[in-house]
């Protein structure tokens, strides 16, 4: 029985996610220093020693810069033949990236959508990357201070949209 963590909701949806899905195929946007990286390959493992059984074929480690892919390769060596390293800017359309249309079964954002300068664009930008009826897991860091900091920023092409969210949740 897992004893109950913030990370329980993540490891709850891998399980269900991955649950007799070998080919399961998971990208992560801006994955920067890979600590999330690292937390989502443990689950997987962990998963894999408990069932028996593979949990996923693939998961794509990404960032605007590869400037971060050597020390990741360094950390994730065992899991070569699993993870993939590819530059992606969540921005900009994926496909003329050389990505492929609908291939990944999750895509994984961890506290870097907020910082794209249009929220809307990002995310259709990634939705078309993702297979039919799979899913977006956002994970965010939510602090209303810091989160109205933001909106003031110059390079915000969704500012009017972002203090309509922000007046909400003062509401």
């Amino acid at each position: 029985m897992m004893k109950f963590s913030r990370d329980a909701p993540l490891h709850t949806f891998l399980d269900l996610s991955t649950h007799e899905n070998p080919s399961y195929r998971i990208l992560e946007v801006s994955a920067g220093t890979g600590g999330l990286t690292q937390v989502v390959l443990q689950m997987l493992r962990n998963l894999e020693e408990r069932s028996g059984q593979r949990r996923s074929e693939e998961y794509t480690y990404t960032d605007l810069s590869p400037a971060f892919f050597e020390n990741a390769r360094k950390d994730l060596e065992d899991l070569k033949d699993r993870i993939t390293y590819r530059k992606l800017d969540p921005e900009d359309d994926p496909i003329q990236q050389g990505f492929e249309e609908c291939r990944y079964d999750s895509i994984i954002a961890g506290s870097v959508l907020h910082v794209t300068s249009d929220l809307a664009a990002t995310l259709t930008n990634l939705r078309r990357l993702l297979k039919h009826r799979r899913r977006l897991l956002l994970l965010e860091v939510y602090s209303l201070k810091i989160y109205v900091l933001t909106l003031g920023s110059d390079h915000l092409k969704d500012g009017d949209l972002r203090r309509n969210i922000a007046a909400f949740f003062l509401c």
